[in-house]
């Protein structure tokens, strides 16, 4: 699901102009008068299909944004997080500067244009794991950092990022309006894009870029391979894996594709654009190695922009330098879009829409100029545009190609595409629509899931619909399969069926979640192809009964469980039990009755999915994957210490064995004491120390064990003083959990006896966790669920909701009406009344982004409305 954080990007499908007249357009506005006010920056949130997770990219967008007519080149630009160019605290050297003040700036000079900066987010989440623009050789040495996905950062940026940013942006999708520019890795990563992929880019910049050596060989040191930097630092592990895959480090080393570039490769980078600087210092070798870049530019022909590449006698490898780098270069980048190279009138007139070829294939296209000198790359597509891969590169003004398609796959969604470059001159064409490859021998079939698309909710009976063709024509059949939990486990939808393109689904009988995926597969009898929808929502009216029906009989479980009644004419006047199994976690639900069991093995526990359907019921169970801390319950319970504290799991290295915490399911209370009341543990070699206060384990009330870092030697707890809670496991042996480090301003309020700290965790399910419910004897709520005959039909709109969202009702009655928003945890989080009017229709509008004076997430709630007697439940989807 894409989530758009804040308004102003233009719609999926939008209608670009050709480029020419775009940027003309552009040009005549701009002159004509500089809009005033700033541009701004949006966050954007999507899931990346080649990294499979979500991922997010800060957008810049220019003053005057989505203008009737208007369209922007776009500048990429490269570092690690996405937040890091629009951070005015990235370092100190900021200054409260960031890239937006710096392009507003540029703006209001009128040095630049109005353009699009867009800022992905290419490392792990904390930034402790760089993308650096390449698909890892060894995602595993990331260690499981999130952010991360599959590591296909190259094709994330590629495929991913670009699509979805000239697909929601007003961008003229053209190389000659885009430009890539980086500080650091980020300008590494800037350079590799523009030698890797110049048919993407037409102008690249750099900042003290942390570029390799040609053949990695570090004219520095003696030997081949000597660069330490790039061979030796465990940071480039998931990258290019330890031991180095050094074919792979060459294919990601710019030095190296400048240098071994084909002379129509060398062509198109000749109409590319190069800013390299670097800071002023030789201390960390970035000015040598960007020195040693735009040496091996120039031994093609290639030139930098810069004839001295230190940006200043005093730069340093900083943010302020790099911003400083952007201030230049970014008047530089516009200039190179105001020449635009891609306005030849060229057209690709065979093969033709909706033909069939075989073997040797003649392509032809007319540039409609009589040309002396070009260089045509032509590229070709077996999924309708979706993936394009290089069919031929000529240095001649030649208008026919040969292409032999017996050296592809058969199949029926081929497209190809021309990209000539001639001097200043460029063009882009290619098929308006597919075409079908068929030589001798049975093909793949193919299949694409055309419904349901990424993001959509599904209620109600639906139509799926997929596209099917076959090469030879062969009869096809088809089976597909759902998950609701993202592709972890897999059902059924139906079996084989010939000949069919579309599925009737009754969405209703299958459990809410907003996890859903399907799998299609296709066969001809002989060959079988799969393929996998974006994940989308089902999402079907329910009425919640909520916590308060749920009673936790037994356990210390901090999740949460939710009735969802689904059948209202089956529940049972019954008493339902729910245990937990562990290792992995899953739950069971029986009939504390009779001890008939009615749901077993249920694996839904994210606190979204519904489970199995049960005596017209399904429960949406929350579990912990793991005890985390209970931010809202710890701290300084009672008492005036204004103490801060950190709650977090050390690694301890003790020389001998590294010592790594394990998260805890207990709480703790710390009580200060006039006098010394225990002492300290002497694990692992740690010293006893005397403790004017206790530690005790709530629940059980027994004393913790704990290693007291006691920094002042007072025995009491100060600033700088560190707790390490010992737990022990099932055999007796210690365990390292929490650690809690106390610190503070100068004047700050320190403990005194009688004061009590707190620390409380929320806790998975164990097997010692029980709920027992009865729907029918619940009071109000289990009432309203079963009274739904009366209850007025409302309609929400629009759902999913980006801030606001209508609810509207016709009622034959003159009663107030109520309206509650509740979670899915069953926690009450807004309330609005209706007073008593009127037969007619009733409309209340909730604004999702004020309540209360804070802001809710993106997720999905229930909302209940209740009419007099009768209620109704809508689950909605709030997307930021």
């Amino acid at each position: 699901m894409t989530h758009w954080h804040r308004k102003g990007f233009a719609h999926a499908g939008v209608l670009h102009l050709p480029p020419a007249i775009a940027l003309l357009t552009i040009c005549l506005a701009h002159a004509a008068s500089w809009a005033q006010g700033k541009g701004r920056v949006e966050r954007v949130t999507f899931f990346s299909q080649a990294l499979g997770i979500n991922k997010s990219v800060n957008v810049y967008l220019p003053p005057g944004y989505g203008a009737e007519g208007e369209y922007y080149p776009v500048v990429y630009l490269f570092r690690g997080h996405e937040r890091e160019w629009v951070n005015r605290d990235e370092d100190a050297s900021r200054r409260g500067r960031n890239i937006q003040d710096v392009a507003d700036e540029l703006y209001a000079k009128g040095l630049i244009g109005k353009m699009i900066l867009v800022m992905p987010g290419l490392s792990s989440d904390d930034n402790t794991v760089p993308g650096l623009g390449v698909n890892f050789v060894q995602v595993a040495a990331a260690g499981g950092k999130s952010g991360i996905g599959s590591g296909r950062f190259e094709d994330f940026v590629v495929d991913d990022v670009i699509p979805y940013i000239d697909a929601h942006c007003r961008t003229l999708p053209s190389r000659t309006q885009r430009g890539v520019d980086g500080f650091s890795l980020g300008g590494y990563t800037a350079m590799l894009f523009i030698t890797k992929h110049p048919e993407l880019f037409c102008s690249a910049g750099a900042y003290d870029g942390t570029m390799m050596w040609l053949d990695l060989d570090d004219p520095r040191a003696a030997g081949p391979l000597d660069d330490g930097t790039w061979l030796g630092s465990s940071l480039f592990d998931p990258a290019f894996g330890r031991p180095r895959n050094v074919p792979v480090m060459l294919s990601y080393n710019p030095c190296n594709l400048v240098r071994d570039a084909t002379p129509g490769r060398v062509a198109l980078l000749s109409t590319c654009q190069f800013l390299i600087h670097s800071a002023g210092s030789e201390r960390a070798g970035n000015l040598l190695r960007s020195q040693h870049m735009v040496d091996v530019l120039s031994s093609r022909g290639l030139e930098n922009a810069f004839a001295d590449i230190r940006l200043a006698a005093n730069a340093e490898h900083n943010w302020w330098f790099a911003d400083e780098h952007v201030r230049l270069t970014l008047p530089l980048h516009w200039q190179k879009f105001q020449n635009p190279t891609c306005t030849m009138p060229l057209r690709l007139l065979l093969p033709e829409p909706g033909s069939r070829v075989a073997g040797a294939t003649t392509v032809i296209w007319s540039p409609g100029l009589l040309l002396s000198r070009a260089f045509t790359f032509l590229s070709f597509s077996g999924d309708e545009g979706q993936h394009w891969f290089p069919l031929a590169t000529l240095t001649s003004p030649d208008t026919s190609f040969v292409w032999n398609t017996a050296e592809v796959a058969d199949g029926t969604r081929y497209r190809l595409r021309v990209l000539l470059v001639a001097d200043s001159l460029a063009g882009v064409a290619s098929t308006q629509g597919r075409f079908t490859v068929d030589n001798p021998g049975n093909g793949r079939p193919d299949l694409v899931v055309l419904r349901p698309q990424e993001g959509e909710v599904l209620s109600g009976t639906q139509l799926l619909t997929w596209f099917a063709d076959d090469a030879e024509g062969d009869s096809l059949a088809f089976s597909a399969d759902y998950s609701s939990d993202d592709g972890e486990h897999w059902k059924p939808l139906f079996g084989w069926q010939q000949g069919v393109r579309s599925y009737l689904w009754q969405t209703p009988l299958f459990e809410n979640s907003p996890r859903y995926r399907l799998l299609l597969r296709c066969s001809d009898g002989m060959v079988t192809v799969a393929d996998t929808s974006s994940r989308f929502v089902v999402d079907n009216p329910r009425t919640a009964l909520g916590q308060a029906v749920v009673r936790h009989v037994s356990g210390n479980g901090s999740g949460s469980v939710v009735v969802h009644v689904a059948s209202p004419a089956e529940v049972r006047d019954a008493t339902y039990r729910l245990t937990f199994r562990e290792k992995p976690t899953r739950y069971d639900v029986w009939d504390a009755g009779s001890g008939t069991q009615l749901v077993a093995d249920a694996t839904e526990l994210d606190g979204a999915t519904e489970g199995p359907l049960f005596d017209g019921m399904r429960l949406v169970v929350a579990d912990f994957a793991r005890p985390e801390v209970n931010e809202d319950s710890t701290g300084w319970v009672i008492g005036g210490c204004t103490l801060f504290y950190r709650v977090y799991l050390p690694t301890v290295d003790l020389g001998s064995e590294v010592l790594a915490a394990v998260p805890w399911p207990a709480d703790y209370a710390i009580t200060l004491r006039s006098e010394v009341v225990d002492t300290s543990s002497g694990l692992w070699g740690a010293q006893p120390l005397p403790m004017r206060f206790t530690v005790q384990e709530l629940g059980s009330g027994a004393a913790a064990e704990v290693v007291f870092n006691d920094q002042d030697a007072n025995a009491t707890i100060s600033a700088g003083d560190e707790l390490f809670l010992v737990a022990r496991d099932e055999e007796g042996n210690p365990v390292l959990t929490w650690t809690i480090t106390f610190s503070g301003m100068p004047g700050a309020v320190p403990p005194v006896p009688g004061d009590i700290f707190v620390l409380k965790t929320k806790k998975p399910f164990t097997s010692r966790d029980v709920f027992e419910f009865n729907p029918l004897r619940s009071g109000v709520a289990a009432a309203d669920a079963m009274s739904g005959s009366g209850a007025p039909a409302v309609r929400v709109y629009p759902n999913p909701f980006n801030q606001t969202m209508t609810l509207t009702w016709t009622t034959p009655t003159v009663d107030a009406a109520s309206v509650q928003v509740f979670d899915l945890r069953g926690r009450l989080v807004r309330t609005m009344r209706v007073a008593a009017q009127a037969t007619g229709q009733r409309a209340v509008l909730w604004d999702g982004s004020d309540d209360g004076g804070w802001q809710l997430p993106s997720g999905v709630y229930i909302v209940r409305v209740q009419v007099g007697r009768t209620a109704q439940t809508h689950k909605v989807v709030l997307m930021r």
